[in-house]
C-alpha cells in the first residue's frame, strides 16, 4: 500500500499526494493535535534498581493533580523536559551536587534557563528520586520528592513526555541490574 502511495505522489505532485490521501485514508495521516499534549510515548515501567554508578531523577505530573500549565524542567539550568498534566520522564546521570528548577512555559519568553523553583540535590550512587510536578493555580507549578510507593502508584496513570528532547549533556542511558540482595 505505501508502495503505492509513493507512486501517485509521485506523478501527482505533493499536494495531491496529500489531499488524495487525506481523503481515501484518512487513517494514515496523523493529525497534529493530540489528546495528551505530546504524550505519544509508553505507560511508566518501573525499573527495579539503578546500577551504583547511576543515579535516576524520575520527574511526572499525576493526570489526577490539577493544573492547566506546562512546566520545563531545568538541570543544571539546562533544559531536561517539558511536562505537562499526565506524563513523566526519566534522567539518569552520574551521582553528583546539582540543581533542580522547574519553569512555567510561557509562549514568547527570551530567558528559557530561569527557574521559578530550584531545589539543591545531592544524588547518591543507585538512588532514585521521583519529583512529583502540580499546578496548584493557574500560574504556579510546584515540584517535590515524592515516597517511592505513592509515586509508582500515581505514575501508573501517566506517559512518557516524548514531545521535548533532553539537552542534558550528562545524561546517560538508565541501567538497571534487578533486584538488591
Amino acid at each position: 500500500m505505501l508502495v503505492a502511495w509513493v507512486k501517485f505522489f509521485r506523478s501527482h505532485g505533493f499536494l495531491a499526494g496529500v489531499l488524495a490521501c487525506s481523503l481515501c485514508a484518512p487513517g494514515l495521516v496523523q493529525s497534529n493535535e493530540s489528546s495528551d499534549r505530546g504524550l505519544s510515548g509508553e505507560t511508566y515501567v518501573a525499573l527495579t534498581h539503578v546500577v551504583d554508578t547511576q543515579a535516576r531523577l524520575v520527574f511526572y505530573w499525576p493526570k489526577d493533580l490539577p493544573g492547566t500549565l506546562a512546566g520545563t524542567i531545568l538541570v543544571n539550568g539546562v533544559h531536561h523536559a517539558t511536562l505537562s498534566s499526565g506524563g513523566y520522564s526519566l534522567l539518569c546521570l552520574a551521582p553528583a551536587a546539582m540543581t533542580l528548577g522547574i519553569r512555567h512555559v510561557v509562549g514568547g519568553d527570551r530567558d528559557k534557563n530561569e527557574a521559578n523553583t530550584n531545589h539543591q540535590v545531592d544524588l547518591q550512587p543507585g538512588q532514585t528520586l521521583y519529583w512529583r510536578v502540580w499546578s496548584p493555580t493557574d500560574t504556579v507549578l510546584k515540584f517535590e520528592t515524592v515516597p517511592a510507593a505513592l509515586a509508582l502508584q500515581e505514575l501508573s496513570k501517566t506517559r512518557e513526555q516524548s514531545h521535548t528532547i533532553s539537552r542534558v549533556r550528562t545524561a546517560q542511558t538508565c541501567q538497571d541490574f534487578g533486584p538488591r540482595s
